[in-house]
């Protein structure tokens, strides 16, 4: 059975994810709260999942790795390149989950929270 791949759309409070199939048409779509958001992390079966890269999206990566997750965090310029109709936070956890087959993406490295923590005292 291939691997589920899932696209993130993380905002403060809520999350949008989009579930694809093989052929990278969107299933399924769900609005998560973050308690919803860790009880899927923590009961889904291993997936590969695309977040745009923001301030958050270090943390949910790794949270995500925890679990067993294979994490892949963009570029907000790959992802908008993919969003087909008016950016909201549906269409934008839709069009992550298409690059999955692009390997010219190159993914951005998610950082420790040492790391995170370093590069926040810098001024």
């Amino acid at each position: 059975m291939p691997v589920p791949v899932v696209g993130f759309d993380l905002f403060k409070s809520v999350f949008q994810l989009s579930v694809a199939d093989a052929k990278h048409r969107v299933i399924e779509r769900k609005r998560l709260s973050r308690t919803q958001f860790h009880r899927f992390l923590a009961q889904t079966t291993s997936a590969r999942l695309f977040m745009e890269a923001c301030g958050t999206s270090n943390y949910w990566a790794r949270t995500a790795q925890l679990h067993g997750h294979e994490v892949k965090l963009l570029h907000a310029k790959y992802v908008k390149a993919y969003v087909r109709r008016t950016k909201t936070d549906a269409a934008d956890a839709d069009a992550l989950v298409l690059p999955n087959g692009d390997s010219s993406l190159l993914p951005i490295p998610i950082k420790s929270e040492e790391l995170k923590a370093l590069l926040g005292n810098r001024r």
